[in-house]
């Protein structure tokens, strides 16, 4: 059965306001690339027990899935999704700002940033 994109993004948002992330990570400059400043990446997570709704996400939306160490007196498994590729991070973003509620700034500012750092990219060629 084929669903309504808008669906589809209303959904991934609601996740994403429950169980998900939204984050600007710094990762230090890389001597084999000879990289002499840090690099900054947006990325999209959403961390859950039962990966079949993780499963069903990255088939929308692409991404990557993540077994993570165990948690809690149970050791209860967790699942990671994550799209941490800046383009395809700044394309989901732009779709999942009307739908999102709680993480609506946050998306607003990781977008923001991905718009600032393509056009950093683009004044350097």
């Amino acid at each position: 059965m084929k669903q309504n994109k808008g669906l589809q993004l209303a959904y991934l948002a609601a996740v994403i306001d429950s169980d998900g992330c939204i984050s600007i990570s710094r990762h230090a400059p890389r001597a084999q690339c000879q990289q002499k400043s840090p690099n900054y990446r947006v990325g999209i997570h959403v961390n859950q027990v039962d990966g079949r709704m993780l499963d069903y996400i990255k088939g929308v939306f692409g991404g990557k899935i993540y077994v993570c160490k165990q948690y809690g007196h149970g050791q209860a498994t967790v699942y990671r999704w994550e799209i941490i590729s800046q383009n395809k991070a700044q394309e989901l973003l732009k779709k999942l700002i009307p739908h999102l509620r709680y993480k609506k700034k946050q998306a607003e500012y990781a977008y923001q940033f991905c718009c600032l750092k393509n056009r950093q990219e683009k004044d350097r060629l």
